[in-house]
C-alpha cells in the first residue's frame, strides 16, 4: 500500500529516474518499516526527500525560510555566518542584506496591524538578529506576497480567535501545501516540566489535540510514561473495560457537536477525537447527528470539494481541516477529477 501510493506522488511530482531510484531504494522501506499509514505524512516526507536531493550538498545544513514565486525567490539564511546568500532572480548579484528589525521597519506601514504582529511573533521565536539576503525595495515590493503568506501560517494556526504556535524553533516553511518544519528539542531532560511552563500554549488540549498540534511533545510525553500526568484526559472503567470520559469534557464535545449543526467529521477535526467518540457522546447528550462517511455525495456536496481546490491550492489536507469532509474524500474526488 505505501509503496503504491509512493509510486503515485512519484508520478504526480516531475522527477528523474535516479530521484525515482533514491525514494523507492531508501525511503519507502523505512516507511514499511514504521508502518506509516497518513498519506498526507507520506507526501511530505516524499517531497522533503526530493528536495534534499535537489539541494546542493553545501546548503543541506543551513536552516532557511523561502517561497519560490516562478523564475523568482524569496530566500531568508537563518542564524548563518556566510554572506555568500542565495542569488535572487535567475543568478543576479545578492542585493544589500538588511537586518529583521530593520526589515519589520520596512513592512510595518504596509501590512495590517493584526499580520504585522504575527510577522513579529514569529521572528521572537529565533534567538539573536536575523540578516536577510533582501534590500529594503524588494521587500516593500513583496509586502502583498508577504501578507497573504502570513495570513496562510495565521489560518492554519488560529485557535479560538488567538494564533497559538507550538513552544519550539521554526526552520524550514513550505507553501502548496503549507508545511511548517520546527528544530529539535531536548527539554532539559523533562518534557513534563516543559509542558506544564507552557500552558497557555498546551493547557486546554486533549490528547488528540496535542498530538496533531505538537507530536514531537506529545510521543515524548508517551515515550517516558508522563502522558497521563500532562493530560490525565482518559479513564479506564474495571468492570466494563470501556474508555469514558470525564463529564466536562462530553459536554464539551455535545457543545462542539451542536456549534457545528451535528456534523460528526468536523466535529471530529475541531477537536482532535475519533468520530466514535464524537458520536457516542453526541448520543448521550441529546445532540442530532449529522454523519457523512457512509453516505454517498451529493451533487451539491461534490461541488463543494471541486470548488475548494484552488481556494486551498491543492491540499486536501488543508481543506479538510476546513470543509466536513475527509482528507480521502476530499483527495480522491480531485484525483477523479483530474485535478492532481
Amino acid at each position: 500500500m505505501i509503496a503504491a501510493f509512493v509510486e503515485g506522488v512519484l508520478g504526480y511530482l516531475d522527477v528523474s529516474e535516479k530521484e525515482r531510484r533514491s525514494v523507492c531504494d531508501y525511503l519507502v522501506p523505512r516507511l514499511q518499516r514504521e508502518d506509516e499509514k497518513d498519506q498526507e505524512k507520506i507526501y511530505r516526507r516524499v517531497t522533503n526527500w526530493i528536495d534534499v536531493i535537489r539541494t546542493p550538498r553545501p546548503e543541506r545544513n543551513h536552516w532557511h525560510l523561502e517561497h519560490r514565486d516562478g523564475d523568482g525567490k524569496v530566500f531568508v539564511s537563518l542564524g548563518s555566518e556566510d554572506n555568500n546568500l542565495q542569488v535572487l532572480f535567475n543568478g543576479q548579484n545578492t542585493e544589500k542584506t538588511i537586518m529583521v528589525s530593520e526589515a519589520l521597519d520596512v513592512l510595518k506601514s504596509r501590512l495590517d496591524d493584526l499580520d504585522f504582529k504575527l510577522l513579529q511573533q514569529l521572528f521572537s521565536r529565533v534567538d539573536g538578529e536575523l540578516a536577510l539576503s533582501l534590500s529594503g525595495d524588494r521587500l516593500a515590493e513583496n509586502a502583498e506576497l508577504i501578507q497573504s503568506r502570513i495570513r496562510e501560517l495565521a489560518q492554519t494556526y488560529e485557535r479560538d480567535g488567538r494564533i497559538v504556535i507550538p513552544r519550539r524553533p521554526i526552520i524550514h516553511i513550505e507553501f502548496n501545501p503549507l508545511y511548517v518544519k520546527y528544530g529539535r528539542r531536548r527539554y532539559n531532560g523533562n518534557p513534563l516540566a516543559f509542558f506544564l511552563q507552557h500552558q497557555d500554549v498546551y493547557g486546554e488540549m486533549s490528547r488528540g489535540q496535542l498530538r496533531n498540534f505538537d507530536p514531537g511533545l506529545y510521543h515524548t510525553l508517551r515515550r517516558q510514561g508522563l502522558l497521563q500526568k500532562a493530560i490525565p484526559e482518559i479513564y479506564l472503567d474495571r468492570p466494563t473495560r470501556t474508555h469514558t470520559l470525564p463529564k466536562e469534557e462530553q459536554q464539551r464535545i455535545a457543545q462542539k457537536l451542536a456549534e457545528n449543526n451535528g456534523f460528526v467529521a468536523k466535529t471530529a477535526k475541531d477537536l482532535g477525537y475519533d468520530p466514535n467518540t464524537v458520536k457516542k457522546y453526541g448520543k448521550v447528550n441529546g445532540v442530532q447527528l449529522v454523519d457523512r462517511s457512509n453516505q454517498p455525495l451529493e451533487d451539491a456536496q461534490v461541488a463543494e470539494i471541486m470548488s475548494a481546490f484552488p481556494v486551498y491550492d491543492g491540499s486536501a489536507y488543508r481543506a479538510s481541516r476546513h470543509l466536513p469532509y475527509s482528507y480521502s474524500a476530499i483527495y480522491k474526488r480531485w484525483k477523479r477529477a483530474g485535478l492532481i
